[in-house]
């Protein structure tokens, strides 16, 4: 029955195209498969307001059939809503590219009868002795008009290609006709862009060409201000070198996908959000994007990687982390986390308490509470690691794991230090000064010589919500799950030490203020009694 359905859809679809007089995706065998295999909703990336501008995704290079991609316009709308993105950019190659039968090999000789086959040669063959398209309007607004379903906003663009390797493409984008771009110099072509108020893009500076060397033809463009932005990252590559350009020019920075095929085959079904351009912007209108690509408050994303503006990408990131503290009593109880003292005999007597101003004094002052892992499913991997007979790697996976744990209490503790509290104003330490711990401030992890006592990792949990908001637990014996975790408090000034052995005074004292049972205590610190 569902095949049935199926069939019923494709037919109604191929009886509209028929009308339209051009073809649509329901003709190409492989769109249909990549449709298929992708759960049909939108993959939602999730990015905070920054500094009162909300950050748009978006893709300003790619290619429909009208040049030389494999895909409809209005196929590429769908596709970048369900790969959530808000704005999208058609830049079709203005110039004549020959590739043989690219929309026949879409259709896969899938032609109905009386259907308008609209193919690139065929298009080509009615254009003039230049080689330009009829129309390179039209992708834009078949892509606009399905946009409207879903949307999207699109940024109207062309690509100005040119061979040899001297020359490299750029991308005319918020063009008014694409039609007229066409000029048989190629700088004369970016002139053209520029006299419609297009901002022009240096697109994959370095691929294949070397771009990035300023051949004679670079130089002119630049030279002539011809050049508003650079894609630092096209596909799957990277070009370090060209945030330096971009910051020295004050270009803007992009990430795209430059795609040709369905974008599913590089990125979806491979398990990769696909490349973004991140535009911080008021709104979503042509107007408000111009606006923000022209003041440079772009990033570009690509393969888990953010580069750009450091400003940009340091208020992207502190945007990102929450800072409230959620509390869980509902009566707004005080959690109180009770120490121990040194009590060895010519030694300087520390207690951590020791270490956080008297508010009774009149100071004020904090204590940072943390909870952490890099533990989870690790259960999981290493099982099947096992099932498989490989125990080395379910060996290497908890290592790793551990490693990381130690790693990110680390990151925690440097973004406390550098910017929640801000305390730490120097030159980032660097990883040997970090291992021997030469920087201000302490993270003190429960159950260490300094505070022994597992117990108050109850405390904490309680306080940070800990087994409400991830999928760490607390066992009735105070270790955590997954066992690659730390739990602790971190404090501004503080330094390491051992409490060591205590009287019988002190551990009634302390058992008083605990709220336990002498014997109960001696059970949880017997190495200190």
């Amino acid at each position: 029955m569902k095949k049935l359905l199926f069939l019923a859809a494709a037919l109604s679809a191929a009886c509209a195209a028929s009308a339209q007089g051009y073809y649509t995706d329901a003709y190409n065998p492989d769109i249909t498969r990549h449709s298929l295999r992708i759960a049909p909703q939108r993959v939602e990336f999730v990015l905070p307001e920054v500094g009162g501008y909300t950050v748009y995704k978006a893709d300003l290079h790619t290619h429909s059939i009208y040049s030389d991609g494999d895909c409809t316009p209005e196929f590429r709308v769908r596709e970048a809503w369900y790969d959530g993105l808000d704005v999208l950019a058609i830049t079709e190659h203005v110039e004549y590219r020959s590739h043989e039968g690219k929309m026949l090999n879409f259709l896969k000789g899938y032609v109905p009868e009386g259907t308008e086959a609209i193919n690139n040669n065929i298009i080509r063959r009615s254009a003039d002795e230049r080689g330009i398209q009829s129309d390179l309007n039209l992708p834009v607004k078949l892509a606009r008009e399905t946009a409207r379903k879903y949307g999207l906003t699109i940024i109207p663009g062309a690509e100005i290609t040119r061979e040899p390797i001297a020359y490299g493409h750029y991308n005319a984008l918020f063009t008014t006709d694409n039609n007229s771009l066409y000029a048989t110099d190629a700088l004369q072509s970016l002139r053209n862009a520029k006299a419609q108020g297009a901002l022009v893009m240096h697109n994959h500076p370095g691929w294949r060409r070397k771009s990035l060397e300023h051949p004679e033809f670079e130089v002119k463009a630049y030279g002539e201000g011809l050049i508003d932005g650079i894609e630092i990252m096209n596909g799957a590559e990277f070009y370090p070198k060209a945030i330096a350009r971009a910051h020295a020019r004050k270009l803007f920075v992009s990430a795209n996908t430059d795609i040709h095929d369905a974008t599913a085959e590089t990125y979806r079904l491979q398990g990769h959000s696909r490349n973004m351009t991140l535009i911080f912007a008021k709104e979503n209108t042509l107007e408000a994007l111009r606006e923000a690509i022209e003041a440079r408050r772009t990033l570009a994303y690509s393969f888990g990687t953010i580069a750009g503006d450091e400003q940009l990408l340091k208020d992207l990131f502190t945007a990102s982390v929450r800072t409230s503290v959620l509390h869980t009593d509902a009566k707004g109880r005080r959690h109180t986390l009770p120490m121990l003292r040194n009590q060895t005999r010519g030694a300087e007597n520390l207690c951590l308490s020791d270490f956080i101003a008297d508010r009774r004094d009149g100071a004020t002052d904090y204590i940072g509470a943390f909870a952490l892992t890099a533990g989870i499913g690790l259960q999981e991997l290493c099982d099947k690691f096992r099932s498989e007979g490989d125990d080395y790697s379910a060996i290497m996976a908890k290592l790793l794991a551990d490693r990381l744990t130690e790693a990110f209490a680390e990151v925690v503790h440097s973004f406390v230090r550098r910017q929640m509290w801000g305390y730490e104003t120097a030159e980032a330490p660097t990883p040997q000064q970090v291992i021997a711990g030469e920087y201000r401030g302490r993270r003190m992890a429960f159950g260490y010589p300094a505070s022994p006592d597992h117990s108050l990792k109850r405390e904490i949990f309680d306080l940070l919500a800990v087994e409400q908001t991830t999928r760490m637990r607390l066992t009735e014996n105070w270790m955590i799950s997954p066992g690659e975790a730390l739990c602790g408090l971190f404090f501004s000034d503080a330094r390491y030490f051992s409490v060591g052995q205590i009287d019988a005074e002190q551990l009634r004292d302390y058992a008083e203020r605990r709220g336990l049972a002498v014997e109960t205590v001696e059970k949880i610190i017997p190495n200190n009694v």
